[in-house]
């Protein structure tokens, strides 16, 4: 097992790599940069309505394109990844998202918490993933 990665060194890793790497010094600046600011996160919990309601939230994921990496779990499937959000989709934001089988066929309870860094301007970009997620799965939803 590897070392554990923070949530902060996490999202700095993302920001740091979305410069090129011919650029390094913009890429540990941006690294450096990304540690300093503080980490805002959001949650939401809803329950959806669909007979396969993890593939249909990877699906939308993908077409939002997010990378995302499932892993099954005993009561239903975690999938993990990150997500472009705030400013032309320039902050790099990690989720977490929790969809666990309920008693009712059919039936999943859908827990998501994402993080992003916010500067001086708020771009509420935690948020605004769950809001496009939500968006996008909207058909299924039932609460």
């Amino acid at each position: 097992m590897g070392p554990i990665v923070t949530e902060d060194e996490e999202l700095a890793a993302l920001a740091a790599a979305m410069i090129p790497r011919f650029l390094f010094a913009a890429r540990w600046s941006a690294g450096l940069t990304a540690k300093l600011l503080p980490t805002v996160s959001a949650t939401a919990t809803f329950t959806v309505q669909t007979p396969a309601p993890a593939e249909r939230i990877e699906t939308a994921l993908a077409d939002l394109r997010a990378t995302v990496d499932a892993v099954p779990q005993a009561d239903g499937v975690r999938l993990s990844g990150h997500l472009g959000s705030g400013f032309h989709n320039m902050s790099p934001t990690p989720f977490v998202i929790a969809i666990r089988d309920n008693s009712v066929t059919g039936i999943a309870s859908v827990h998501i918490r994402t993080a992003a860094k916010e500067g001086l301007i708020k771009q509420r970009s935690a948020q605004k993933v769950i809001d496009r997620l939500r968006a996008s799965v909207q058909d299924i939803i039932v609460d």
